[in-house]
């Protein structure tokens, strides 16, 4: 997705001027990072997900109604997934039946462990998550404007400018990939989730972060770094994630280190509340809807008025 452009060229869109375009990436900045997105004809909309639109993982075999680890994982999460995932369309957030591979076997031959964990839930204990690369050699700031460079060991050999990376952190679970099932459980497990920029402001990792209640820590993207977010006249983003500038990226661990249980709570509450409405699921929230009420803005700003009727 990343070596995408997502958008028409300046020839097509001189002939197609009065269109509106349905694009998973808005970027405010100046040239030459952007001068593509127009306001109030590009309508930016979440962007798919490996995790949940190819491997059709169900958030809800690792988390409760409330955003909270599952002692006992439920029962698609067994051996056959990889092999026989059936997509289960926009109802990806319903529990499924506890009938895995092996469960009731498990049950029996280490129920003592069972009681133990049972008497002890899960909590968050993983700090920061993050799965992903660092680009290639020589791009520079062309490529996550250098910040990913943070995440892992410096390969520079100089001591000045050598470092450790946030990886070798206690409780950071930083990977360039993992198992999707693995990566899964981990989301569960994690507080926050790093979206630093790719190739684009855009990262899907937004979207498997809410899908798991895990609050999104925007560097140097967001609202406050040019990216246009999805549905942000209807959605207040600062409510449920944290943004950090490129400049302060180097002080993320000491950021998040800093936040106390009540402010960490209330976005974890928030992040869980809107994740269902901004990812889809069958009777609380699509992204159809979301995309209606920004078509009906559109259609009240070219009547030149301010009466929007949503239906």
């Amino acid at each position: 997705m990343d070596f995408v452009d997502g958008y028409y060229t300046e020839e097509a869109r001189l002939a197609m001027n009065s269109s509106i375009y349905v694009v998973t990436v808005g970027d405010l900045r100046p040239p030459p990072h952007s001068n593509h997105y127009r306001r109030h004809r590009d309508i930016v909309i979440p962007s798919s997900t490996h995790l949940l639109n190819s491997y059709f993982l169900n958030p809800r075999d690792y988390v409760d109604e409330f955003g909270n680890p599952l002692p006992i994982l439920r029962g698609t999460v067994d051996a056959r997934r990889q092999i026989q995932a059936v997509a289960t369309g926009v109802e990806i957030f319903q529990p499924s039946q506890s009938t895995g591979i092996g469960s009731v076997d498990r049950k029996k031959k280490e129920s003592n462990f069972l009681r133990n964990v049972l008497s002890r839930p899960p909590k968050r204990d993983t700090t920061a998550i993050f799965r992903g690369g660092i680009g290639r050699p020589g791009e520079g700031e062309s490529y996550s404007l250098e910040i990913r460079s943070l995440f892992f060991p410096s390969k520079n050999t100089t001591t000045a400018s050598s470092h450790p990376g946030f990886s070798s952190l206690p409780s950071w679970d930083i990977a360039i990939a993992s198992e999707n099932d693995d990566y899964a459980v981990a989301l569960s497990r994690s507080k926050f989730g790093l979206a630093p920029p790719g190739y684009t402001l855009d990262t899907t990792r937004i979207w498997e972060y809410l899908a798991f209640g895990v609050v999104p820590v925007f560097i140097g993207t967001g609202p406050t770094g040019g990216q246009v977010m999805p549905f942000a006249d209807d959605f207040d983003y600062s409510s449920f994630s944290i943004s950090v500038s490129r400049e302060r990226a180097h002080l993320l661990p000491a950021i998040l280190a800093a936040m106390n249980k009540e402010e960490y709570e209330r976005l974890r509450k928030n992040a869980w509340t809107i994740g269902r409405l901004l990812v889809l699921e069958a009777g609380q929230g699509n992204v159809l809807k979301w995309l209606q009420r920004d078509l009906c803005r559109l259609r009240a700003i070219g009547r030149k008025t301010d009466e929007i009727q949503y239906t």
